[in-house]
This record gives structure tokens, C-alpha cells and sequence, in this order.
């Protein structure tokens, strides 16, 4: 006796687009998706869960596909439309990444103007992503606190609902310009590390000795 056959096409399911969880990482999937035809696929952290029937495609991190796209969406949309979008992304609401690689197809096509149709409830959800990381941002920066080490470097543990290291740490790195310091993300394992005259790094998998 053979088993009934599900009533579905596993062909007819999107593909999921993955990235690694960086931004350059999430670019390049934006780039995949902006050649795949309407809908616009879903785009996920590597590290969600595999639907029951869903078809993933990973798409490697480029950190020069991901700059000449962002170059591109740029000159077409302007910086502060793309800072939106990197804060929604930031805010890793659910379907965040989804819609903003939506929004990304219209900035292309329409420019800035893509994101004033706020009736629309994609733009509208990408809004209110960009708005909680933004808010999260400016808690941050009132309530970060330093700590002075042995090696006389200074310390601030955050716990921040998004992940909002790369929106504060320009705030940061200007107030405390002479200071050489570490911010930290104790729920993403993340921190900003600046010496005085250098530039800021993030870097992942950071630990306190």
C-alpha cells in the first residue's frame, strides 16, 4: 500500500534566501533577491529554523557586492532613506529583513519616495522596525555606564533589545574620543573597540577577561 501524497508542489514553495547575520552578509542576499521575480523572497538569518517545507538557498557573504549595492541604492534613494533600512534591519523584529528587502526593490525603482506610501503595511512595518531600533539606540546612550580596568582601558556592558552597537558607537567613539574603550553587547557577544585616533571596530564573539 503506498502513502497518500501531500496536495502540494514542493516546487511551487519560494526559496528562502539566508545570509550569515552581518549587514554585508544581509546586502548580498538583497542583491540575490532584487534578480529573483515578484514576490520578493523571504530573507532569514542563517541561524533560524528550517520551515517543515522550505527551500533555503545561503548567500555567501561579499563584502564589494554588498558595498556596490549599497553605492547603487545610494545614489538612487539618498543616505537617510538606507540608514532606515539598516535600522530596521538592526531591529530584528520578525519579517524585518523580509520587508525591508522589499523596500530595497522599490528604492531602487522609486527612489526615496518608496518609503512615504506609509499606508502601505510593508513600508509601514519597516517604519516601526526602524523607529524601535532607533529608540533602543538613544536608550543606549543614556544609560551606558564605564568601568575602568586594571590596564587602564574602560568597560560598559549594554543588554539591548536590538542590535544597536553599529548606531551608537559613532556617538561613542565622538565623546569619549581620547578614551580607549570597549562597549558591549552581553546578548549578541558583540562589542565596539576604539583607541584613541583609530577608527571603531565591531567584532563578534567578544569576552571580558
Amino acid at each position: 500500500m503506498t502513502e497518500p501524497q501531500a496536495d502540494r508542489d514542493d516546487r511551487d514553495e519560494p526559496v528562502t534566501l539566508a545570509h550569515d547575520g552581518s549587514w554585508p552578509g544581509y546586502l548580498c542576499t538583497c542583491a540575490e533577491a532584487l534578480n529573483a521575480p515578484e514576490p520578493v523572497p523571504r530573507v532569514v538569518g542563517s541561524e533560524a529554523p528550517l520551515g517543515l517545507f522550505e527551500s533555503r538557498m545561503a548567500v555567501a557573504r561579499d563584502d564589494g557586492r554588498a558595498a556596490a549595492l549599497w553605492d547603487r541604492l545610494t545614489a538612487k534613494a539618498g543616505v537617510p532613506a538606507m540608514r532606515i533600512v539598516l535600522e530596521a534591519f538592526l531591529s530584528e523584529r520578525p519579517d524585518a529583513r523580509t520587508n525591508a528587502a522589499v523596500v530595497i526593490r522599490r528604492l531602487r525603482r522609486d527612489g526615496a519616495a518608496a518609503l512615504r506610501d506609509l499606508a502601505d503595511p510593508v513600508v509601514l512595518s519597516v517604519d516601526k522596525a526602524a523607529n524601535k531600533a532607533r529608540r533602543e539606540a538613544e536608550r543606549m546612550t543614556g544609560i551606558a555606564r564605564f568601568s575602568e580596568l586594571a590596564d587602564g582601558s574602560w568597560y560598559a556592558p549594554l543588554e539591548p533589545e536590538c542590535d544597536v552597537l553599529p548606531l551608537v558607537a559613532d556617538h561613542f567613539a565622538a565623546r569619549f574620543a581620547a578614551m580607549r574603550f570597549a562597549l558591549h553587547d552581553l546578548r549578541r557577544g558583540r562589542a565596539v573597540l576604539h583607541d584613541p585616533g583609530r577608527p571603531w571596530l565591531l567584532t563578534d564573539g567578544f569576552a571580558l577577561n
